[in-house]
């Protein structure tokens, strides 16, 4: 017959707890184990695991199935990625310089080179890692070459602020 569930039944509480078990370890491998660094002096990361270019998503080698890989891959593109494909390239990162996990409280800033490498647009957007959604009760989610009053630096290198609030006059970015 089953075991029968109700809202507060053992089995969601056994469930629920290796959930968000699930959740972590998916979470700490993806920022810390799966992913190499993208620049050797950066924090950033591909937000494609290796394993799944290499294999088309399949995370087949020979002699092995990268569990692993494939479950943080899962993890990002079912959580951050919106447009995976071969036109899209996606970079990600959840620590700051000194490789302290970002803090949605705090106020930080990415500076953008000059003529960054993009054919079309690039696009920066910050997400919640407990739930992979934009952050509550922000004006905006991100920043796009596409936005109207974005302030470039002299030097042709944009700032990108994030944090609870914009600086004067830099709202735009």
């Amino acid at each position: 017959k089953g075991v029968p569930y109700s809202p507060d039944s053992k089995l969601k509480k056994i469930m629920n707890s290796a959930g968000a078990e699930v959740h972590k370890y998916l979470l700490d491998q993806y920022v810390n184990g799966i992913n190499p660094p993208f620049y050797a002096d950066r924090k950033w990361s591909s937000a494609a695991p290796p394993g799944a270019v290499l294999t088309g998503l399949t995370w087949l080698f020979p002699g092995y199935l990268d569990v692993d890989g494939r479950g943080a891959g899962y993890y990002a593109f079912y959580t951050s990625i919106k447009n995976f494909g071969s036109a899209t390239w996606y970079l990600m990162t959840a620590k700051d310089r000194g490789g302290k996990f970002l803090d949605g409280g705090k106020s930080y800033m990415m500076r953008l080179p000059k003529d960054v490498p993009v054919r079309n647009f690039w696009s920066v957007i910050a997400y919640n890692s407990k739930d992979a959604t934009w952050f509550e009760n922000q004006p905006k989610a991100g920043v796009a070459s596409s936005d109207k009053g974005l302030k470039v630096n002299a030097d042709g290198t944009i700032d990108i602020f994030f944090g609870p609030k914009a600086p004067a006059g830099r709202q735009a970015n």
